[in-house]
């Protein structure tokens, strides 16, 4: 008997091996909190069935070339980056890491070289608790949310404004991002 993949558009994809996600981030981002915060707040064997798997990493930036060769050995095809938000603007951190422009430089290096490897990437935000909340939606197995008995809370929303296509709090996609600003700009410029 041979079986052949459905034609149907609307089911979801085979079932792959979860993909190797590097964390990265300036100094004093939170990396490692936020993979040790993972891995304390998944219930015992929760970790199996996660979408991806969080690996920290911490190229060293200031050779380039020897980054770019840990980046590839490690394994991983994605990353997640740590912001910059709610750090001191200036100084030096509580953990004793450089000041704002260390950290920019850093953060600006780590970018250009998830860039050059083509690696997509999501940009962590906010405060390690609500880090913790995007990394576990994103960690959470495809249909996941399908599969629970009760439906997500709905958020409001004016009634005047669409729900989106798509899930774009899950894209890290740049080019998408700037097609859809671009695409928000032109329709409000046509309402005017």
């Amino acid at each position: 008997m041979t079986l052949s993949a459905p034609s149907s558009a609307g089911h979801p994809p085979p079932c792959r091996a979860p993909a190797r996600t590097a964390v990265l981030g300036a100094p004093g981002t939170g990396a490692d909190a936020l993979v040790a915060a993972l891995h304390a707040a998944a219930p015992a064997g929760s970790a199996r069935g996660w979408a991806c798997v969080p690996v920290p990493l911490e190229p060293d930036t200031a050779h380039p070339a020897r980054a770019l060769q840990a980046l590839r050995a490690s394994g991983c095809t994605q990353a997640w980056l740590m912001g910059l938000d709610g750090l001191p603007a200036d100084g030096v951190t509580a953990t004793g890491h450089g000041g704002a422009d260390a950290r920019e430089r850093q953060d600006a290096a780590l970018r250009d070289l998830l860039r050059t490897l083509g690696w997509t990437y999501v940009v962590f935000y906010g405060p390690p608790a609500a880090r913790l909340r995007q990394a576990l939606a994103l960690l959470a197995p495809a249909g996941a949310a399908m599969a629970t008995a009760s439906p997500p809370a709905a958020r409001p929303r004016p009634m005047n404004q669409r729900e989106p296509a798509w899930g774009c709090e899950k894209c890290s996609d740049p080019d998408c991002e700037r097609r859809l600003f671009q695409r928000l700009l032109t329709q409000d410029a046509e309402r005017a």
